[in-house]
């Protein structure tokens, strides 16, 4: 390390340090685009929510569905049975 060191002008960890907090910056800066455009959608989704609510849907089952429909197929499948079962089990 100590040949690298020299080889950089003596300065390699402050080099190192300056590329580190580049890049840290450049994150946070790409985070906050993100954000930026993110929050309007996600603005727009929770006010379809307060729709659905206001229609009279429970917000919480709706999550719910919409998060299992997005479960491949043959997962859903099974955790439904699953449920099926506990809730006979359960319920008798």
């Amino acid at each position: 390390m100590t040949d690298d060191a020299t080889a950089l002008g003596g300065n390699a960890a402050e080099i190192l340090r300056s590329f580190a907090e580049r890049i840290n910056r450049l994150d946070e800066e790409a985070k906050a685009a993100l954000e930026e455009h993110v929050k309007p959608i996600k603005d727009a989704i929770k006010d379809v929510f307060s729709e659905a609510a206001s229609e009279g849907f429970d917000k919480a089952v709706l999550r719910e569905a919409l998060r299992r429909q997005r479960l491949d197929e043959s997962f859903r499948a099974e955790v439904e049975t699953y449920e099926a079962a506990l809730l006979r089990e359960l319920l008798s």
